[in-house]
C-alpha cells in the first residue's frame, strides 16, 4: 500500500517530475536509434510450467542464451508446480522455452555469516555465462567438487554449471549491489570498501576502494585507475553505495545511483553530484565526471536542494533503481 503523501513530498513532487523527466529524456534519446516495433503483450495468465520460489525474495532475473537465470535471497525451490522441493539457496535457472529446471546449473553457495543473497545478475558475453554479485564467500566449483574462495563476485557457466576459474582475481569485502558489462570491463558497485586483488604466486593484495569498482571482464584483475567514490558532508543513518550501474547503448556515458552528495575522482576532485552521477567513459584523459546534474536543480533554492541538512531529518535521498 503506497505511503500517503506528506506535505514534504507534496511540495517536491512537481520539481520531481521534472527532474526525473530529465533523466530519462537524457537516456532514452541515446537509446531510441530507429523505428519504434510494437511487441507482443506478455500473456494474461502467467506460466505454470517454471520453478517456483518457495520462501525469500527473488532479486533479479537475466536471460542468458536460452537460459534464465533467477538470483534472491530464497533457500528452497519446487522444481515443477506440484512437483519435488529441493533446497538451493540465492540461485537457479530454468530453460525459457519449456520452463525445466536446469539441473546442471545448482551451484552450492556459501557465506562466512549470514545467508546467501544473490543481488545482481549479468550476462557475459560469451552467451553462456552469467556474472553474479551478492553475498557470498565461496562456491563449490562441481568440477572436481572442491569449494573455491569468491568474495562477492564470481561467474558461472549456465550450462554446465562450472566456476569461471579464469575469473578469480578480483573480489570485495561487503555485498554487492549491481553489475554491468561494458565490453571487456565489468562494472562493480555495492557498499563495499576494500578490494581484493588475488593472483597466482601471491598473497592477495587490499585496495582501499569505495562503492564502486572495475575489473577486467576475462581474469577479474582490478583496475586502480578507474576510482569515482560517493562520499557524503552531512551526518545520516544507513551505508554509502553504489546502487545501480548502466550504460547507453554504444557505450561511452556510464550512469551510476548513490547515496551520496559527491562523487570524488583519485581521492582529490570533488563534484557536487548528489544521488546520480553520469560519467564520459572516452573522454580525454580517461573516463570523467559530466557536468550532469539531479536532485539539485537551483543552489540558491533550499526547497528544491534534496539534500539540503535540514531536509528528512537528515537522511538524505537513496535512489534505489533507474
Amino acid at each position: 500500500m503506497p505511503a500517503p503523501i506528506s506535505a514534504f513530498s507534496a511540495r517536491f513532487a512537481a520539481p520531481a517530475i521534472r527532474r526525473v523527466a530529465l533523466v530519462l529524456a537524457l537516456l532514452t534519446t541515446t537509446v531510441v536509434t530507429g523505428a519504434v516495433v510494437a511487441g507482443a503483450l506478455a500473456p494474461e495468465n502467467p506460466r505454470l510450467d517454471t520453478p517456483i520460489v518457495l520462501d525469500g525474495e527473488v532479486w533479479d532475473v537475466e536471460q542468458v542464451g536460452n537460459a534464465v537465470v533467477v538470483g534472491g535471497n530464497f533457500t528452497q525451490i519446487q522444481t515443477t508446480r506440484n512437483g519435488p522441493t529441493i533446497n538451493q539457496a540465492g540461485l537457479f535457472a530454468y530453460d525459457i522455452d519449456s520452463g525445466i529446471l536446469l539441473e546442471d546449473f545448482l551451484p552450492t553457495l556459501s557465506v562466512n555469516n549470514g545467508a546467501v543473497e544473490i543481488k545482481t545478475l549479468e550476462a557475459a558475453a560469451d552467451g553462456r555465462s552469467v556474472y553474479i554479485g551478492g553475498k557470498f564467500t565461496a562456491i563449490d566449483d562441481k568440477t572436481d567438487d572442491r569449494i573455491r574462495i569468491r568474495n562477492r563476485i564470481a561467474k558461472l557457466d549456465v550450462t554446465t554449471g562450472r566456476l569461471d576459474r579464469n575469473f578469480a582475481r578480483g573480489g570485495v569485502d561487503a555485498k554487492v549491489l549491481t553489475v554491468d558489462l561494458i565490453g571487456n570491463q565489468l562494472y562493480v558497485g555495492g557498499n563495499f570498501n576494500r578490494i581484493y586483488d588475488t593472483d597466482v604466486g601471491r598473497p592477495p593484495v587490499e585496495h582501499e576502494h569505495q562503492s564502486m569498482a572495475r575489473f577486467d571482464a576475462t581474469t577479474g584483475a582490478y583496475d586502480p585507475t578507474f576510482k569515482f567514490e560517493p562520499e557524503t558532508s552531512i551526518a545520516r543513518t544507513g551505508m554509502l553505495g553504489v546502487t545501480n550501474i548502466d550504460h547507453t547503448p554504444n557505450g561511452r556515458y556510464l550512469v551510476f545511483t548513490h547515496r551520496g552528495e559527491n562523487v570524488v575522482v583519485n581521492r582529490n576532485q570533488i563534484f557536487r553530484r548528489p544521488g546520480v552521477a553520469i560519467l564520459d567513459l572516452n573522454a580525454a584523459g580517461g573516463a570523467a565526471v559530466t557536468g550532469f546534474q539531479t536532485l539539485y536543480p537551483d543552489a540558491n533554492d533550499a526547497n528544491q536542494d534534496f539534500y539540503w541538512s535540514g531536509q528528512c531529518g537528515n537522511r538524505g535521498i537513496f535512489i534505489r533503481d533507474m
